[in-house]
């Protein structure tokens, strides 16, 4: 049983929504940053939007779409599958 997340097509679909506040259809910096303050409960850092938007918007312009956020979020699936994967070897 690879992984130990059990995420599903309508998870990615409800927390995409909670990003895009304004129904846009992507998600912008703005919204990323209000996500976190509304997560974490006080403003995030800069750096950490910023890594956010690196690692979520690869087309480089400046908002997130639905593919590019589910593309993002599998990438971020196997790479934590991986390291389940190698922290049993030990």
């Amino acid at each position: 049983m690879p992984g130990f997340s059990v995420f599903e097509e309508k998870d990615y679909y409800q927390t995409f929504w909670k990003f895009d506040k304004d129904n846009s259809g992507t998600i912008s910096k703005a919204e990323v940053e209000e996500f976190l303050f509304e997560t974490y409960g006080f403003p995030p850092i800069q750096a950490e939007v910023d890594l956010f938007m690196e690692e979520f918007d690869v087309n480089w312009d400046g908002k997130i779409s639905w593919t590019e956020f589910v593309e993002a979020v599998d990438w971020i699936k196997k790479r934590m599958d991986m390291k389940a994967e190698r922290a049993k070897e030990y």
